[in-house]
């Protein structure tokens, strides 16, 4: 894959496709279904899929969670479907990224941001949609452009 051509998609952008009430929801689900006619080159990880099931389930996350059946539908609907790229680690993903963030000084949580940035970088893909753009800030070094569409 030319991974300058293609855009990674970020967990955020996913559960704002999926919830109405949210402001940027119209915005979101544009994105989404961009990539699913293949009017946009859009990618992402299992662990992004993770995180979404593991978010729109969740009553402290959102305000009207899935059950686990629609999310399961959901999810193996995204895994499945070609026109959504999947992205995996190489073999040396995990010990960059455990590097870069020691360097930085990376800790909890962000951790998993950084692992999909680093994820996105090594498979040559240097632009993520994301509405949470202070997460991968250490990246742009590194050559990812991070752009939230929600930002007006």
């Amino acid at each position: 894959m030319k991974g300058s051509d293609w855009v990674g998609i970020d967990t955020n952008v996913l559960v704002i496709a999926d919830n109405p009430s949210h402001p940027h929801h119209f915005q979101a689900r544009k994105i989404l279904e961009d990539v699913l006619r293949k009017a946009v080159k859009g990618c992402l990880s299992h662990q992004v899929l993770a995180e979404y099931y593991a978010v729109v389930t969740s009553p402290q996350k959102i305000e009207q969670p899935l059950s686990a059946e629609e999310a399961k539908a959901r999810v193996l609907y995204l895994e499945k479907v070609r026109s959504l790229k999947k992205i995996y680690p190489k073999r040396s993903t995990l010990k960059r990224c455990v590097m870069f963030c020691a360097e930085k000084d990376i800790r909890g949580a962000r951790f998993f941001d950084a692992f999909y940035a680093m994820n996105l970088l090594d498979n040559g893909v240097h632009k993520l949609i994301t509405q949470n753009v202070k997460d991968f800030i250490p990246f742009k070094e590194r050559g990812l452009e991070v752009v939230d569409p929600f930002q007006t």
